[in-house]
């Protein structure tokens, strides 16, 4: 069942990072976001836009608003997401932006995280490439634990210094422990 699970991350992951690099080449061309409001006025969103991804929560006003609740998407042209935000960023580096906004007076309140898309990529692949690793070196110590050549997986019981299939040289066997 561990293995199952392990497999469909693996695979949700892998189609996740395609998409968000189709996402990223399709980011210079245009802007789409998708966003949901609550019944108390905040407003969570995602955008896509110029290589960046925005991830914000807003809230305008201290209880509903009146606007409209739900999901909206929405796609125009691309722009630097930096404009979005109010004023200077708190912090601006290889990509990376944040800011939190905080101004009783016009009831607004926001946090807002800008992220690269090669970033999120990367996140992405990351976790696939483990799984990918992780099958990798299982095989090979199964296969030296029967015995087998890691390499190319040859019977090398009878010749134990090198194998006679791929030439290479074996790892010796650990005894068992007792």
């Amino acid at each position: 069942m561990r293995r199952w699970l392990v497999n469909l991350a693996a695979a949700l992951s892998l189609v996740l990072c395609v998409l968000v690099l189709a996402l990223w080449v399709r980011s210079y061309f245009a802007s789409d976001a998708i966003s949901f409001t609550d019944n108390g006025g905040a407003t969570f969103g995602v955008q896509s836009s110029r290589g960046q991804v925005l991830v914000g929560v807003m809230r305008f006003g201290t209880g509903p608003t009146g606007a409209p609740t739900g999901l909206g998407v929405s796609t125009a042209a691309a722009v630097p997401l930096e404009q979005m935000l109010v004023g200077r960023p708190a912090f601006r580096r290889f990509g990376f932006a944040g800011q939190s906004v905080n101004d009783p007076g016009a009831g607004y309140r926001a946090r807002v995280l800008i992220v690269p898309h090669w970033f999120v990529a990367a996140l992405l692949a990351v976790a696939t490439a483990s799984k990918l690793v992780d099958r990798r070196l299982r095989r090979s110590s199964l296969r030296v634990a029967a015995g087998l050549c890691p390499s190319c997986g040859y019977d090398v019981r009878a010749s134990p210094g090198r194998c006679p299939e791929c030439g290479a040289v074996p790892t010796p066997r650990r005894p068992a422990a007792a």
